[in-house]
């Protein structure tokens, strides 16, 4: 019963913290991502605004331009990477999901180039919302110009305003900024050029289906990514860790399966007598071990069945109410440990329990079909 509650509550922990990271990464990163194989940027193909309008599969999609900068305020400087987006972007992500302070504002009313910065980045650059006075600067070399005997035309600077302050992943919060298209265009030069196509898809199930069909229109000289793609790593990690814990934690189950093999041995040797005369009266060396494996399989569900009521029970309190924290919980997204409860998660603990428990019963059983008739019959 203890090993099923243990097993459930790991994998829903894992499910919890799988669904976390999706949804937080789904606000902000695109369906499908299309970029170029060669070259950082490259000029929107020809057919693909009519091309994308009649796909039936296509929700929205939009054109993103991506650099590193310098980013300064004051005395104060962290090299970042700049995303120039268009006001469709929301139409994509729902980056305005992850503003923590301020808001989501690509210009402000007076037409002026506004920043979303990263928790980090705020953080790095004591940046200040309210500041409407001291823009930060942000700089990039330009690549028309010679950085060594031009070097005032050979750095370009942009003066943007923080307007608000995004949290969604360290990696993400450390280095990343959002600015209006135009600014990342001013900044990197990039003329018509795009770093990359997003599209957001109106069924998710169709990723990898309609990913085979972007790919074959756009061509080899694109990199076609759905979703997952874009985090493979991080995504195969996390099954794989859950994937480590099912086994260990599956091992665990078998050594409490192991009492069985006591409890049923010594059941053997205690039924000799009885079993001898069952075999004299006709029943078959086989009924006899069914009987064994059935004693066995009885006593694994009367622990399975509590252990699944039980560890269902606290995976969904701890999902619905969160009673158990995490330590730290003030520098994280949630305060408690996320838990998602999974049907699949049930059946696999049954199946489990069932295949260590038979395992066990089967040595026992198969002993006391090697019982001598004559000798336990004169005990």
């Amino acid at each position: 019963m203890l090993g099923c509650i243990a097993l459930i509550l790991v994998l829903s922990v894992f499910n919890g913290f799988y669904s976390l990271i999706h949804d937080l990464f789904h606000q902000f990163d695109p369906h499908i991502k299309v970029t170029a194989v060669q070259g950082k940027y490259f000029d929107i193909p020809d057919f693909f605004p009519n091309w994308a309008k009649q796909q039936p599969e296509i929700q929205a999609f939009t054109y993103t331009i991506e650099g590193k900068a310098m980013l300064k305020y004051f005395d104060k400087q962290t090299v970042v990477i700049v995303k120039g987006v268009s006001h469709n972007f929301l139409q994509v992500t729902q980056v305005d999901k992850t503003i923590r302070y301020g808001r989501y504002q690509l210009k402000g009313n007076q037409n002026e180039p506004l920043i979303i910065l990263g928790m980090g980045v705020a953080y790095y650059t004591n940046a200040n919302l309210k500041d409407e006075l001291n823009p930060m600067q942000l700089y990039s070399i330009s690549n028309q110009h010679d950085l060594l005997s031009e070097t005032e035309s050979a750095i370009i600077t942009e003066n943007v305003f923080p307007v608000g302050i995004f949290s969604l992943q360290k990696d993400y919060d450390d280095k990343l900024v959002i600015v209006h298209k135009s600014v990342a265009e001013k900044l990197f030069e990039t003329g018509n050029k795009i770093y990359a196509i997003e599209i957001k898809l109106k069924d998710v199930n169709d990723l990898s289906k309609f990913k085979q069909k972007i790919q074959t229109q756009f061509g080899p000289k694109f990199k076609v990514q759905t979703f997952y793609e874009q985090h493979e790593t991080l995504f195969k990690v996390m099954e794989n860790e859950k994937q480590f814990s099912y086994i260990v934690l599956s091992l665990l189950l078998l050594i409490a399966s192991i009492n069985i093999v006591g409890s049923l041995s010594l059941l053997v040797v205690h039924k000799k007598r009885d079993i001898g005369i069952m075999l004299t009266l006709g029943l078959k060396p086989s009924e006899i071990q069914k009987i064994f494996l059935l004693n066995g399989l009885i006593t694994g569900i009367l622990g399975l069945i509590p252990g699944l009521f039980l560890g269902a029970l606290i995976a969904w309190l701890q999902s619905e109410y969160g009673f158990i924290k995490l330590q730290g919980a003030e520098s994280f997204i949630v305060d408690h440990y996320p838990m998602k409860l999974q049907w699949w998660d049930l059946f696999l603990t049954s199946v489990t329990v069932i295949f260590w428990v038979l395992l066990a019963s089967w040595y026992p059983a198969y002993r006391a079909t090697k019982i001598s008739v004559v000798e336990n019959i004169k005990m």
